[in-house]
């Protein structure tokens, strides 16, 4: 499956990687926001499948964000991109379906664990 992707992510280097890394996956259209506002804004115009969220954000957190975005969004997989070592997924997010596998503390080693959990979303 082809897949839309919102990276949503404050640090100018994970993003730039992260877009570098989907845009190199010729299946994936990705976008990016440095705000979880800026984030909401795009979502006017674009609807991703799987949106890649930093918790620690200008203005508007992660957490905010994927709830706001959840209610615009069907089947979209959430992925928390944190740099919080003891980082606990809030109950509202796990009542929208994010589980522990979601949760990839930064920095991510090895890239293909994002494709992983974008592959077993399409499996399931």
């Amino acid at each position: 499956m082809n897949h839309k992707i919102l990276i949503v992510d404050d640090e100018v280097n994970i993003q730039q990687g992260l877009l570098d890394f989907f845009t190199d996956e010729t299946r994936f259209e990705v976008r990016a926001a440095s705000s979880g506002e800026q984030g909401i804004k795009i979502l006017a115009t674009f609807s991703p499948t799987v949106c890649i969220v930093d918790m620690r954000l200008p203005g508007m957190d992660g957490n905010d964000f994927i709830i706001l975005a959840g209610q615009r969004l069907n089947n979209c997989l959430f992925i928390v991109h944190t740099g919080s070592m003891d980082y606990v997924l809030p109950e509202e997010l796990i009542r929208i379906g994010i589980k522990k596998k979601h949760v990839l503390e930064k920095p991510v080693a090895d890239m293909t664990a994002f494709l992983d959990l974008i592959q077993h979303a399409d499996n399931v």
